[in-house]
């Protein structure tokens, strides 16, 4: 039997990746501890009971979680401007960028969102996070 569009919309409402397919590859990232930690205290935030069963964009910052329909309508993606904005993984790294003032500020945000079930997690990292996670995860990573 071929599905019908309410099937597939059905579908996509109980899984995020219906809604981000080319966000998939970077569920891969989830192998690198630090990005790993970051989704995890995303995950671990309240929903909102109005929006429970529902797939939501939740974010490493600790900001309110979103419908993913309405993130994927309207990205939520933080900007390269003149405010300083803050890296979701360097405050908790325990090696040699820890030790640098200011660290974890940055003015060009590298934007990932990583699937996790019914959701997905954006996480927002400077240049030299984005640039190491992607030496050691090794695959081609989707940046929003």
């Amino acid at each position: 039997m071929t599905p019908t569009y309410a099937d597939t919309l059905e579908a996509t409402v109980r899984d995020a990746r219906g809604l981000v397919p080319w966000a998939e590859p970077n569920a891969d990232a989830l192998a690198w501890e630090p990005l790993e930690q970051a989704v995890l205290r995303a995950l671990a935030g309240p929903v909102p009971p109005h929006m429970e069963g529902v797939p939501l964009l939740r974010f490493a910052d600790g900001r309110e979680a979103i419908t993913l329909v309405e993130a994927v309508m309207d990205p939520p993606v933080p900007r390269a401007g003149r405010a300083w904005l803050t890296c979701d993984i360097s405050p908790w790294l325990r090696d040699d960028l820890a030790h640098l003032a200011g660290a974890h500020q940055m003015r060009e945000p590298n934007t990932l969102w990583v699937p996790c079930g019914a959701s997905v997690v954006q996480v927002t990292m400077r240049n030299y996070v984005a640039s190491r996670l992607q030496d050691e995860v090794g695959t081609a990573l989707v940046w929003c």
